[in-house]
C-alpha cells in the first residue's frame, strides 16, 4: 500500500513520474546520438527520491508545501517550508548508497542542469526528459516551452530545435499508452 495516495504525498503519481522519465530518458538519448551514457535509466527513476525521502522523515513540514508546484517554485517552497531542496536530500540519500556520479549528478542538478561539473551529459539527459515526463496535454504546440526552459540541455546535447520537436513528439504520441501498460500492471 506504499503507492497509495496519502494525505500529504502521492506515492503512486510520484512512482508514475519516476517512470515516465526513466521512459523518456530513451527518447533523449535516441534524439541525441547517445545510446552509450550508463545509469540515466537508473537516474530517471531516482531523479526525485529526495521528495520521497523528505514525506518520509517530515511529512509535516512538506504538507505546507502547495501542491502542484514545480521547478524553481518547488524548490524555493522546499527551502522555506522544511530547510532543505529536494535535491540536495536525493544527492545526499544517492552519497549515502554511493551511487556514481553518473546517478548521483542528476539527482542533484537536474532542475539546474548548467550548474553541474560531473556527469554534464547526464545532467542534461535527466532534466530533459523530467521536463519531457511533465509535459502537458499530448501535442508539441502545447509544450514548446519545454525547449526554453531547457535550452542549456539542448546545447549540451547537441540537439537542434527540429531534432527535439521531433523527440517530444514521438515522446508524447506513446506516453499514454505507456501510462495504460504500467498502471494496468
Amino acid at each position: 500500500n506504499l503507492l497509495e495516495k496519502t494525505r500529504h504525498f502521492d506515492y503512486r503519481r510520484f512512482w508514475i513520474e519516476s517512470m515516465c522519465c526513466a521512459a523518456a530518458t530513451r527518447f533523449v538519448l535516441k534524439a541525441s546520438g547517445r545510446k552509450d551514457l550508463t545509469g540515466v535509466f537508473a537516474a530517471g527513476l531516482l531523479h526525485d527520491i529526495g521528495r520521497l525521502a523528505l514525506a518520509e522523515v517530515a511529512p509535516a513540514l512538506c504538507a505546507r508545501i502547495p501542491t502542484g508546484l514545480e521547478g524553481d517554485e518547488l524548490l524555493a517552497a522546499e527551502a522555506h517550508a522544511i530547510g532543505v531542496i529536494h535535491t540536495e536530500a536525493g544527492y545526499e540519500l544517492a552519497q549515502h548508497w554511493r551511487l556514481p556520479d553518473e546517478v548521483a549528478e542528476p539527482i542533484r542538478f537536474h532542475h539546474n542542469p548548467g550548474q553541474a561539473t560531473k556527469a554534464q551529459e547526464e545532467v542534461a539527459v535527466i532534466a530533459l526528459a523530467s521536463a519531457m515526463a511533465r509535459a502537458e496535454g499530448a501535442s508539441l504546440e502545447e509544450n514548446r516551452s519545454i525547449f526554453e526552459r531547457n535550452a542549456v540541455c539542448l546545447a549540451i546535447l547537441g540537439l537542434d530545435l527540429e531534432g527535439a520537436e521531433a523527440m517530444l513528439d514521438d515522446y508524447l504520441s506513446r506516453r499514454d499508452g505507456a501510462i495504460r501498460d504500467v498502471l494496468s500492471g
